[in-house]
C-alpha cells in the first residue's frame, strides 16, 4: 500500500489485518531513530507512534517525524538503545 509520509509517497508492506509495525514503517519512509513519528488522523488528531506499536493504516492519515528532543534534552519515554 502506498501511504504519505512527510510530504512523500512510500510503499508499506501491511499485514493481513491492514496494519504495520511501527519499525518497518520507519525503515521504509528512512526516518532516523533520532526523530518521533506521528501519525496525523483526518480530524487532525496527532498521536505518537511508540517504538515497535502496530499501527492501523488509513490512506486518509499522514505520517511525519518531529525532533526526539525538548528544549535541547531527549525525551526520557522515547529514547532508543
Amino acid at each position: 500500500m502506498r501511504q504519505m509520509v512527510n510530504g512523500r509517497m512510500v510503499d508499506v508492506p501491511l499485514e493481513h489485518d491492514g496494519s504495520v509495525d511501527s519499525d518497518t514503517l520507519r525503515e521504509v519512509a528512512a526516518i532516523p531513530k533520532n526523530r518521533t513519528l506521528v501519525q496525523q488522523l483526518p480530524t487532525g488528531e496527532n498521536l505518537i507512534v511508540n517504538p515497535g506499536e502496530r499501527i492501523l493504516i488509513n490512506p486518509r492519515d499522514y505520517f511525519r517525524d518531529i525532533p526526539d528532543h525538548v528544549r535541547g534534552k531527549r525525551k526520557s519515554s522515547n529514547e532508543h538503545p
